[in-house]
């Protein structure tokens, strides 16, 4: 009777002792981990906040998935704390990531020089240009600031004699177009259906 209570109580002992482990363990199971911001170029003290989701195998966002571990592939340029806020620190590109459970997420962003980001500087972002129309006196330059996904500026056919250059597909570097005539300049990211900007030109 003495050898059956001690066996009660040691597989009560590894009955609590596994509840516990997998409580640590506990969620949803990741299949995909992604990151996202209102933009993805900044400069040097601009702090930008990333937010990161977690999906399951079915394509569902885990409402409540758990701690993410956040890193930076470059802390020189910008440093990232554990709530997914990016300080930058220096122009350059850097990768963030975000894990959760064996699954990583990233995202590119660029910290520009201050000199490039004036206010006519166009920013890329995943599916828009932002902002999406800038204003400048004829003789001016629009710069814009292409990320880690690829784009393109392709300028209207139907623009006024005198648009600039296409861009071509590229990303993070910054691009510098000079515009001498006056009108409105309507341009398109081709790779992306819908992206698209003007500049008018006083």
């Amino acid at each position: 009777m003495r050898l059956s209570s001690c066996a009660a109580v040691a597989l009560i002992a590894i009955s609590v002792s596994c509840g516990s482990e997998s409580g640590t363990n506990a969620g949803p199971i990741v299949a995909n981990v992604v990151i996202t911001s209102t933009r993805t170029v900044t400069t040097p003290g601009t702090p930008l906040q990333l937010t990161v989701s977690a999906f399951d195998a079915a394509g569902t966002l885990i409402a409540t998935p758990g701690v993410f571990a956040w890193a930076s592939s470059a802390p020189s340029v910008a440093r990232v704390t554990q709530t997914g806020l990016v300080t930058p620190v220096a122009p350059g590109t850097v990768t963030i990531t975000a894990a959760l459970r064996g699954v990583t997420g990233s995202i590119s962003v660029v910290v520009a020089p201050l000199t490039q980001a004036t206010k006519d500087t166009i920013f890329t972002l995943p599916l828009a240009f932002s902002p999406d129309n800038v204003t400048i006196t004829a003789g001016q330059s629009v710069t814009f600031l292409f990320a880690g996904d690829l784009h393109n500026v392709i300028f209207k056919p139907a623009n006024p004699s005198g648009s600039p250059p296409d861009i071509q597909e590229t990303k993070n570097v910054a691009v510098t177009r000079s515009f001498n005539t006056k009108g409105t300049f309507a341009f398109d990211c081709l790779i992306h259906p819908g992206m698209s900007g003007f500049v008018v030109v006083q």
